[in-house]
């Protein structure tokens, strides 16, 4: 059984070794910043990030789109359009380069 925060456990009893190094930091930190970082963010810190983790192993596929509503299904078809448009021989090569079976 765990807290209301689903980070605190109830009962210190029985738990694996390592809980202590989640419970050693302040209540209000994040529990894994660096994933709470990378999930919550808007596309700036993922790809600065990653970019600095992969180095020349970081490519972002990043085509024009515009501001299309996001909860209007209306938009569907032109993103489709922009998608199927979209030039992805960049990007597989790039695959293929870095990531291919050697």
């Amino acid at each position: 059984m765990v807290s209301a925060d689903n980070i605190r456990p109830e009962n210190l009893k029985n738990l694996p070794p390592n809980w202590g190094v989640l419970l050693d930091r302040s209540p209000n930190e994040p529990l894994l910043p660096f994933l709470q970082m990378i999930a919550g963010g808007n596309g700036y810190y993922e790809s600065m990030v990653s970019a600095n983790l992969l180095g020349d192993r970081f490519f972002r596929l990043d085509p024009r789109i515009p501001n299309f509503s996001k909860t209007d299904p209306a938009v569907v078809p032109a993103v489709i359009e922009i998608a199927n448009k979209t030039n992805l021989q960049p990007a597989i090569q790039f695959i293929e380069k870095n990531w291919g079976s050697k």
